[in-house]
């Protein structure tokens, strides 16, 4: 059973500002990063960047509506790294790890 992980304990396993968590998709080789910069989470693609806020202990939305993805955080317990799972249309669509 995953436990879920709260919005406290996702912050705390984030480094200390201003050094971003780089997260890996191990399948398609793609790299974001996931930055806490004054209490907002932003998440920094390729040549973009969004700020997302959470909409449930482990679940978060991007701040601009016209993005219709959700993001899920959780751990990979086995290797005790962060996970970060995202949903379009309610379809799992990718999973990043952080590094």
């Amino acid at each position: 059973m995953v436990k879920f992980v709260r919005v406290e304990n996702l912050l705390g396993n984030l480094k200390i500002e201003p050094e971003p968590t780089t997260l890996i998709n191990r399948k398609t080789g793609a790299i974001w990063s996931l930055a806490l910069k004054q209490k907002q989470l932003t998440i920094n693609v390729p040549n973009f960047n969004f700020q997302i806020h959470s909409f449930t202990p482990t679940k978060f939305k991007p701040i601009d509506p016209e993005m219709r993805i959700e993001i899920e955080f959780d751990l990979d317990y086995q290797n005790q790294n962060l996970l970060m799972h995202l949903y379009a249309k309610d379809t799992k669509r990718a999973t990043f790890e952080a590094v």
